[in-house]
């Protein structure tokens, strides 16, 4: 196998972050969690997750309460681009755990199959990397495995514990962490083998680690709430595989999630070892995990260059050592792109219909998608809205009104009038045929439109 020399690879490694500075992508979590962070930076105490809801819920923890306050901070100190550096650089330290994981320690060799796994996880992890917390899982999972492929020593150890601590206050993934501890812990039972004592002390250390947050066991509840709603009422990125086939939105993710197990099936009929270092390493927890939604299959593919190290040759050794290069180059480039690239502020977007809200002395609420919903709440305080579900623990009847509010049904108008709705920004594609046609019938008027959104005004 010829190995790709150094100085053709380098533009291959750096693809990823051209892609994230180059594709516009949705800011729907970036804006809400700007939101939330401004309104518990105002309030001086984490805000109710539901703060800016018609429908009432009760104070529950926010996995992503520390990424919220971040995005305010760069928010209010240097608007949309600021985030967007951030999480260039987020991206950037990700590729460089992940390319260290496949075994490159520069900018150098890379044999045909480690080309294979990089390009599956490039195009498997794409759906995160949009400007939202859970871009941030891809590097605290990509840092962890890469120190859990090294010889444990006290400081290594010490690092996944605080690792961990973090991650259990930036997004909701962190389980994964303790799940794939106590896994490596508990794996020589598999193999008929006795368990160390070390590895099920770091795995009861990571799980205590956890605790340390504002919530402590009652986020472990919030999260398994969160998951078990969200397969429940059947949310487009929570969909099991079975159910993902219907949708063409969620095929591509599926194929690539086939591909990544035809490739492992390749991987273990190619090599013992590898077959060894499967049983006990990351890969079958986060398969398992990526069975239960098509959501969850990302994080597979962060694990997949890791596998290929018991099984690649280590002859392609670059000769010129840029062990500081590497990640330097990749950081400065995505800084110094993300910095010149016009981003679109969501707290402006649509300006002129918020400025009309904000203008109208109509202090009610608002119906909006939610990408438009945060913005409401950033340019137009004091206005609530109907909330998407994603962010929100309704009770099963709120979640009910709501769907029959969005999808423009029967009992959408009532609802509206219930909670005493004056303002509705609507889309004027196909998705919102149906609530456009009921409110005309119930006599709002139609206000303005600006690009894909229309302003619609209750009846005085």
């Amino acid at each position: 196998m010829n190995p790709v020399r150094g100085g053709a690879a380098a533009p291959l490694y750096l693809l990823p972050l051209f892609l994230f500075l180059a594709v516009r992508q949705p800011w729907t979590d970036a804006s809400v969690w700007i939101a939330w962070g401004s309104e518990s930076w105002k309030q001086g105490t984490l805000a109710p997750l539901d703060t800016f809801s018609v429908y009432a819920a009760e104070a529950r923890p926010v996995p992503a309460w520390l990424t919220a306050l971040l995005y305010f901070g760069l928010h209010s100190a240097g608007g949309a681009p600021a985030v967007w550096v951030f999480h260039a650089a987020a991206l950037a330290v990700g590729l460089f755990f992940v390319y260290r994981l496949a075994g490159i320690s520069a900018l150098g060799g890379l044999e045909p199959r480690s080309r294979i796994a990089l390009y599956l996880f490039w195009a498997g992890t794409f759906a995160f990397w949009s400007p939202r917390p859970a871009m941030l899982g891809i590097p605290l999972l990509a840092g962890s495995l890469l120190l859990l492929s090294k010889t444990m020593t006290p400081r290594r150890s010490a690092l996944i514990l605080g690792l961990q601590a973090l991650w259990s206050n930036l997004h909701a993934s962190f389980p994964i962490l303790t799940g794939l501890l106590a896994w490596r812990a508990l794996s020589p039972l598999l193999r008929r083998e006795r368990l160390r004592f070390g590895e099920l002390l770091q795995a009861a250390l990571a799980a205590a680690a956890t605790l340390l947050n504002p919530w402590g066991i009652g986020l472990w509840s919030e999260v398994l709430l969160t998951q078990r709603l969200s397969s429940k009422r059947g949310l487009v990125e929570w969909l099991s595989l079975g159910q993902a086939i219907r949708l063409p939105s969620l095929v591509p993710q599926l194929a690539l999630f086939t591909l990544l197990l035809g490739f492992l099936i390749w991987l273990l009929k190619s090599s013992h070892r590898t077959r060894k270092d499967f049983l006990s390493g990351p890969m079958i927890p986060l398969l398992l995990l990526g069975l239960t939604s098509i959501r969850q299959t990302v994080w597979a593919f962060v694990a997949l260059p890791g596998i290929l190290v018991a099984s690649t040759a280590r002859t392609n050794r670059p000769q010129e050592k840029l062990r500081f290069a590497f990640p330097i180059g990749l950081i400065l480039a995505g800084l110094g792109l993300a910095a010149t690239r016009g981003v679109i502020d969501p707290a402006t977007r649509p300006i002129r219909l918020l400025e009309r809200i904000a203008l109208s002395g109509r202090g009610c609420p608002v119906l909006a998608p939610i990408e438009v919903a945060s913005s409401v709440w950033l340019a137009a305080p004091g206005h609530r809205t109907f909330v998407d579900p994603r962010i929100s623990s309704f009770s099963d009847e709120d979640y009910r009104r709501f769907l029959e509010v969005a999808r423009g049904g029967p009992g959408a108008i009532p609802e509206l009038s219930r909670h005493g709705c004056c303002w509705a920004i609507v889309s004027d594609g196909t998705d919102g045929a149906n609530l456009r046609r009921a409110l005309k019938e119930a006599r709002w008027v139609e206000i303005e439109t600006e690009a894909d959104l229309v302003l619609w005004r209750g009846p005085d």
